[in-house]
């Protein structure tokens, strides 16, 4: 188990994917940077300054797919080059399906939440932390206005957790479909659904999945509702990838 781990967790980890993924995220908050440097605020410090790009990115809309990207179609390519027959010759499924629902989720939430730190450290090395607070709103906005400093773990730790969990979700969609498309489409149409179409109905607004990767977006969902959001996506997912996955891949050896 340790030994297939680590060359699964080494194989995603530095894959092509997932340096582009990362690098998409670390460009979409660079832009709005380099925008706010153009009116710069004396009274920001790196932390204003890190949730002031989180405002002003385009960057929660694509979250869930590049969360996706790394690792998520992985089941579906090792299914296409038939690598199953030879390695369950080697390693039992228990262990190919338990690693690749770890590592998927660690891989995913790495993306996100180390870009994020990195840009995070460089901002509060250049502008320092202060005690000037500015209007935050969100689920975990009562917080931000004790301590800045928990605010922002607290985000990073949501942002790592959610971009886990929605990974998770489309592993486990993924054993439900032989298309690699399908799975690039679904983080697209599910945040243009929850995030654009049931809000602008007046229907469910609780459910935008942006409010997971951005956490000061206004919002009805409150702290506790954005972590049960988390729970619901991941245990489906690891439900779907037991059920489609695993069992049936038993069933055929």
């Amino acid at each position: 188990m340790k030994v297939f781990f680590k060359f699964d967790l080494k194989r995603a980890f530095f894959s092509k994917k997932t340096l582009i993924s990362s690098l998409i995220v670390l460009a979409l908050l660079l832009i709005p940077y380099f925008s706010e440097l153009k009116f710069p605020d004396p009274r920001l410090d790196g932390i204003n300054y890190f949730i002031r790009i989180g405002d002003f990115t385009c960057l929660p809309f694509i979250a869930p797919l590049l969360a996706s990207i790394p690792f998520s179609n992985s089941y579906i390519i090792d299914k296409e080059k038939n690598v199953f027959s030879k390695l369950f010759t080697i390693i039992e499924p228990k262990v190919y399906f338990t690693s690749r629902l770890i590592v998927n989720a660690l891989v995913s939430g790495f993306v996100l939440l180390i870009t994020k730190t990195i840009l995070l450290i460089f901002l509060i090395s250049a502008y320092g932390i202060n005690n000037i607070h500015m209007d935050v709103t969100g689920a975990f906005s009562p917080i931000y206005n004790k301590s800045k400093i928990a605010y922002i773990i607290i985000s990073l730790l949501i942002t790592f957790v959610s971009a886990a969990s929605f990974s998770t979700f489309i592993l486990g969609i993924s054993t439900l479909t032989k298309s690699k498309f399908l799975l690039i489409l679904l983080p697209l149409f599910f945040v243009v659904v929850t995030a654009v179409i049931l809000p602008n109905t007046g229907l469910v607004e609780q459910l935008n999945v942006m409010t997971l990767f951005q956490i000061d977006i206004y919002s009805k969902i409150t702290g506790i509702g954005i972590i049960l959001y988390d729970l619901i996506l991941f245990s489906i997912g690891s439900f779907l990838f037991y059920c489609f996955g695993y069992k049936k891949m038993n069933k055929l050896l």
